[in-house]
This record gives structure tokens, sequence and C-alpha cells, in this order.
């Protein structure tokens, strides 16, 4: 009775759906499928409407149906496209049935379909990427449909495994660095978010990925007290202890500019930095040093710093290879230098499947199987063909190297991770250039020149580093100005920003050459030719300072050597002199603050006063002769009154 009711039901909603195929008024949404499907095995679809009248007739009406047409299988990937994007023109190849009101739930309230491969479900006849077709009806009216696919495969098949990739990359490449320019630590909203989404496709289910992250950002949050960038930390090394990661510039750093503006140290510099932030977090995690991730177009000069640095493989998001229309198979391997062994191998990203990962889609779950499907059909075509499927190798990414859209990236990583056809590996399998690869020329670019801003770059980077080699080699002030050096390299920065990163740190490093003082109307006085001068040298900072000291004056004779002085935080030392006056009176005396070498002033000369007292030798001549005859005359006076006394008090005056 059940089977005939099936039956029933099954040719009544082939029938609607023939008479009422352009009825649909609301969006099917599909939650999750399986989108590779064993002989032995089951189909099933989550999926719910956007219509709430919709919804409730779905779980109560008698007549609120849903149909799952299996269509013919597919060959390649125009023909998926027509399936997927075109109403269907074939009959289907096998068909099931059911009323809405009997399917299952999950826990968030969707709608549940099972569907077994083969007898009493959809029986299909051989391996295949299939088209499904989901069709909701009520009262004999389609209300909802859509069309997705599905990878049909014999539990007894083997497959030669195509390599895949899948490239996420954060913050956004409009993003500026996390460190602000008064050294404080704040990610803008779109780098908190493509860090966010990194983290929500990295821990999901699926991989290796290969991940691509800007190390000031993980540095910026490494140095921060936030509370909230602390957790965010701790999940983000998660994610980077299991996947693999690409060697990045500690900030974006364009090599075509940099090559041309012979910037090569800086560039390593920068390079080294990256992989420095990245060690301390990825812990066992595989660090790929040979692979760069071209955000921006990059041309032979860029690929000559990149080899230059052991970069082997570069690869192209759409952004970046915008210039380059040679780049037409996105399975195979380029190769751009004169010979084969001088050569840098090219991969791009195929910008069909990079615009499925960018922005918010409308039913991402069907754009990962289209995505997976496509990639099982180039390989079932390269197969065909005769080629070695060994030397292919699809790398996936959005458009501009960011963060794939997670409602897409998840179920694409699960879908190409199970497919037995497909082989989910890290950019650092990417095979070697041969002889056999196509040559491809970059065309010269000039995003950028890097050669504007040197000149303030060099000064400010010159007066932090005169003032670093006051501090102590354990300062944290040395890691973080460093830092700060490091980020007026980067590309991204425009004049007036950049003006604004130079001030910043110009500013923190005069503000501590301007803590060492000494008492303000500080004054010295001598009352003889020769004497000490006692010079307080107070550090108003809380760092350990190491200066040298250097006193002068037209009027003092002074030791010529440097005097190199540590003083504690908040401390305050003494710097004693000897000195020979040479003249009396009122005159300045000029105090320089110095590097510990001597070779670099630290702020402005500080001038005090000194008084010299001492008088000439005829003063001292008279003077004493003048103190001599004083003492004579009170000693006579003494002796006098003395004598006066002892006659007032004689017996034979009373």
């Amino acid at each position: 009775m059940r089977r005939a009711i099936a039956v029933f039901l099954l040719i009544i909603s082939q029938f609607i759906a023939t008479q009422h195929a352009s009825a649909a008024t609301s969006e099917l949404r599909l939650v999750a499928q399986n989108f590779n499907v064993a002989s032995d095995r089951q189909f099933r679809f989550v999926f719910n409407v956007s219509d709430d009248q919709l919804r409730e007739q779905l779980v109560s009406s008698n007549t609120a149906t849903i149909t799952v047409r299996a269509y013919d299988n597919v060959r390649s990937a125009e023909e998926l496209t027509t399936a997927l994007d075109t109403p269907p023109s074939t009959e289907p190849v096998a068909v099931f049935g059911a009323l809405t009101r009997r399917l299952g739930r999950s826990s968030t309230g969707d709608f549940v379909v099972l569907i077994a491969a083969g007898r009493g479900g959809l029986a299909l006849r051989e391996d295949g990427i299939y088209p499904i077709g989901l069709d909701i009806a009520v009262n004999g009216e389609v209300r909802a449909r859509l069309t997705t696919s599905v990878n049909y495969f014999s539990a007894n098949s083997t497959f030669t495994k195509m390599k895949v990739s899948l490239l996420v990359a954060a913050p956004a490449t409009a993003s500026l660095p996390a460190t602000k320019p008064d050294g404080s630590i704040s990610l803008d909203d779109s780098s908190r978010r493509a860090i966010e989404n990194l983290i929500e496709v990295g821990s999901a289910e699926g991989g290796p990925l290969t991940l691509a992250i800007e190390p000031e950002i993980i540095d910026a949050l490494a140095r921060s007290s936030s509370t909230e960038d602390i957790g965010l930390l701790t999940r983000l090394k998660a994610v980077l202890q299991r996947h693999e990661s690409v060697r990045m510039p500690y900030v974006p750093f364009d090599p075509s500019s940099a090559q041309r503006a012979v910037l090569g140290a800086q560039f390593r510099q920068l390079l080294a930095t990256g992989r420095d932030v990245l060690d301390v977090h990825n812990g066992e995690a595989p660090l790929n040093t040979q692979a760069w991730i071209a955000r921006q177009p990059i041309d032979t000069d860029g690929v000559a710093l990149l080899r230059a640095n052991d970069v082997n493989t570069v690869v192209l998001t759409p952004n970046a290879s915008q210039a380059s229309g040679s780049l037409d198979n996105y399975l195979k391997t380029y190769r751009v230098g004169p010979r084969v062994e001088e050569s840098v191998a090219i991969k791009a990203i195929d910008p069909r499947f990079a615009e499925l990962l960018t922005g918010d889609r409308p039913n991402p779950v069907v754009d990962a199987a289209r995505i997976a499907s496509s990639l099982i059909l180039a390989r079932s075509v390269v197969e065909t063909s005769g080629a070695d499927i060994g030397n292919l190798h699809a790398i996936l990414g959005d458009t501009r190297g960011e963060v794939p859209a997670p409602l897409v990236a998840i179920p694409l990583l699960v879908a190409v991770d199970r497919a037995p056809q497909l082989n989910l590996v890290g950019i650092s399998r990417t095979p070697a250039v041969t002889a056999n690869d196509t040559t491809t020329s970059l065309p010269s670019i000039s995003r950028i020149d890097l050669t504007v801003n040197r000149p303030d770059i060099a000064q400010a980077t010159s007066f932090v580093r005169i003032t670093q080699s006051i501090l102590s080699t354990t300062s944290p002030l040395n890691y973080e100005w460093t830092r700060a050096l490091l980020i007026l390299n980067d590309d991204r920065l425009s004049a007036e920003v950049l003006d604004g990163y130079v001030k910043g740190v110009r500013s923190r490093a005069r503000l501590l050459r301007n803590s060492i003082t000494v008492p303000e109307g500080l004054s010295f006085t001598l009352g003889s030719r020769e004497g000490t001068l006692r010079l307080p040298i107070r550090n108003e900072s809380n760092e350990q300072l190491t200066i040298g000291v250097s006193i002068s004056s037209a009027k003092l004779q002074l030791p010529g050597d440097l005097r190199v002085v540590t003083i504690s935080p908040q401390g305050s030392v003494d710097v004693v002199v000897d000195v020979v006056a040479r003249a009396n009176g009122r005159f300045p005396v000029d105090v320089t603050f110095t590097t510990p070498d001597g070779n670099h002033k630290i702020g402005q000369t500080i001038r005090v006063g000194a008084r010299v007292t001492a008088i000439s030798g005829l003063g001292q001549l008279v003077s004493g002769a003048a103190v001599l005859i004083l003492a004579t005359w009170w000693v006579a006076h003494w002796r006098a009154r003395k004598r006066r006394d002892a006659i007032e008090k004689h017996p034979a005056i009373r």
C-alpha cells in the first residue's frame, strides 16, 4: 500500500512539475548535500525555503511534495553549466518523490531528504557527474526549485587523483597595518573580518589548506594587550599549526618595483622578518618558502627578485593575472625564464571558480558542488586524452587572493577532500618546471614606484637607529621600533599616511631622547682656580639608557675624554669632572649627550652657568696681610682687656 502511494505521489509530482515549471515563487536554498555518493551509500540533501508561509505548508500540508530528479551525467564543464543554469531539456534518468511533512528535520529546523543510491531511491547507471533537480510543490503548483550536481561512483571504482589546492589569504588587500602611527594596535574592520573568516575556513573539515597571512597582522596581535586580540590570536594559531603557510614579507612590498629600485636588501629583510613571525606561531606546520602569492600584477623584474630569494613558484590570483592573457589553462604549469634551470613556475587561479568563491552567494552549497564537479570533469577530459594527470594541479582561491567566501569554501573543502578523483594538497606540491612546460611572458608593469618615499624612510630609519643605540639590548622598544621601521616599507601606504607613520616613530624616538635632562637653572661655582664640577643627569623614561656625556667651555680647561654613563629607569647619576679655571666671572658651560660611541648627538646641547670666584696672587698677599693685621689687633685687644679685668678685681683696689 505504501509503495503504491509513493508511486502515485511520484507520478503526481512529475505531472505538477511539468505543468507548473514556471510557477516557482520562493527561493529554495540548499543548506548541505552529500556531493560524493558511492553506489552503496545514499544521497542526502538538506534544504529550506525563504517564504515563511510555504515553510509552514511543508511541515503540515498533505499536498506539499518534494521531487528529486537525476538527469543524464554530463561530460564537460560546458554541459554542466547548461544543466545547472537552464531548465532541463531531457527526461530524468531517475526520480524520487516524497511528502515534505514526512521528511526529517535538522537541529536548526531544515528539511532533510535521504535517498538510497540504487533500487528504491535514485538508481544511476555509471560513474559520473549528474545534475540533480529539486522541486517543491504545494497543491499542484511548483513553489521552489533548484539544480545542483553530485559525483556518483561505484564503490569499487579507483582513480588516478588530480592535485587541488585551496588558497586562503588575509587580510584584505586594501587593509592598512594593524600597528598604527602612534605605536598602538588596532585591526580595522576588514582585517578582523578576514581573520575571522580565515579561522572559520581553516577550522573546517578537510585539508590541508594553503594559508597566506600578512605577518604584521600576526605580530600585532601577539603584542596587543586587548583581550579580544589575544583570543583572536589563540584561535588563529590553532589554524596556523594545522595547515601549510606561505612565506610572506612582513608588510606588502612589490617585488617588481623593488628590483628596479635596487631594494633587494630591504625585500630580503622583510621576507626574513615575516618568516621569523610565522616560525613563532605555526608550530610544526610546514612553511612554504618557495612559493609567492601574487595578489597584484608582477613582471619579469619581480620574478627575478623572487628567484634570487629561493622562490620557484608564483601563483597569480585573477587580480594579478589580468595582464597575462596567455594563461588560458588553469590546470597546467607555465614557466618564465630563458632556460629550464633558470625558470620559475607560474600557476594561475581560474577566475571562473574565483568568482564563485568571492562575496555573498545566494546558494553557496550549489556553487561548491559546481566547482568540485568542474574539477572532476576537467580531470576526466585530460584522462580521456591520454595525458598524465600527475602533472595537473588546480589552485583555487578568490579573485583578489583573500579569504574565499566561507559558505562556499567549507562545503567545497568537504567535497574535494572526499572525492576519490581529487587530492587536496598544499601549494608546495606544485610540480617543478620541466622542458615540456609552456613558456610565457609577463608584461612590464608600473603599478607603484618605491623610490618616491625612500628619502623620508631613510631619514626616519637613521634617526631611530641612532636612538636605539642608547637603549639596553633587552629593551622591548628595540623590537617595537624595528617593526615600526619595517612598516614604513608597506607599499599600500599613500604619501599622506606614510608621513603619519614617519612622524609617529620619530616622535616616539624623540620623546626618549628628551627624557635625558639636567636640573633646570643648574649652575656651578668654583671658589678656586682648580676644582670639580658635579653634573647631575636624570633619566625620566622607563628604560635603562647608556649615553655619552661631553662638557665644554671656553673659560674652563676640561678633560677631553667622553664620559659614558648608564642611567636606571627614572634614575639619575652624577658626572664628576676635574676642571681648571682660565678666568674669573660668569660664563656658559655646554653639556652634550651623545651615543655611547660619541658619533651622534642625542638631542640639543644643554647650556648651564658657571661662576669662578678665584683671585690673583697680589690680591691674595693683600688679603693675607689684612688678615694678619686684624688678627694682631684682635690679640692685643684681648690681652689688654684681660689685664684691665685683673686690675679691677685686685684686693688692693677694693
